[in-house]
């Protein structure tokens, strides 16, 4: 067969319309021929292993087996690779959490820390202003028994 360009006709008087439906059939049959071998080459092994002589059963059965193999092979190393990428992914998760209740007790014995340090300067303060207010109302009482002792009617100065 010659090779069609349904785009360039053949050297035919051009009509009103351009159809090519001589070149668009030719094509169609071209297609149809091409899926019948397809259909052929891919359903004569099936036509061998019913219908042929024992060696070419055996051959089909033994190609069967084989494909068979080959598809379990692939499968057990895609099980063995999704189970050793699924260990790491633990592994990494394992460790992971570890690293965090590590640092989550860090965190904790830090705070701890810093809160005892805390109450202990608030205890110091508060001892501090205890022993200021003491010394104050001393100096008052102080200040009070000299003032006494100087003029003892009149010594908180109300009195004019």
């Amino acid at each position: 067969m010659t090779e069609l360009n349904p785009l360039r006709p053949r050297d035919s008087k051009r009509s009103v319309s351009l159809e090519t439906v001589s070149f668009h059939h030719e094509i169609e049959q071209r297609k149809m021929q091409g899926k019948r071998e397809a259909y052929k080459r891919r359903n004569e092994m099936y036509v061998k292993a019913m219908y042929g002589n024992t060696q070419e059963k055996e051959e089909v059965k033994q190609m069967g087996r084989m494909a068979l193999l080959e598809q379990m092979e692939e499968k057990e190393k895609a099980n063995s690779t999704k189970m050793t990428e699924k260990t790491k992914e633990s592994g990494f998760a394992i460790n992971y959490d570890r690293i965090c209740i590590q640092q989550d007790e860090e965190d904790r014995v830090n705070k701890e820390r810093y809160l005892q340090q805390f109450r202990n300067e608030n205890k110091k303060l508060m001892e501090l202003r205890a022993e200021q207010q003491r010394n104050e109302k001393q100096t008052r009482h102080l200040e009070e028994r000299n003032l006494l002792q100087q003029t003892p009617i009149n010594w908180s100065k109300t009195l004019h």
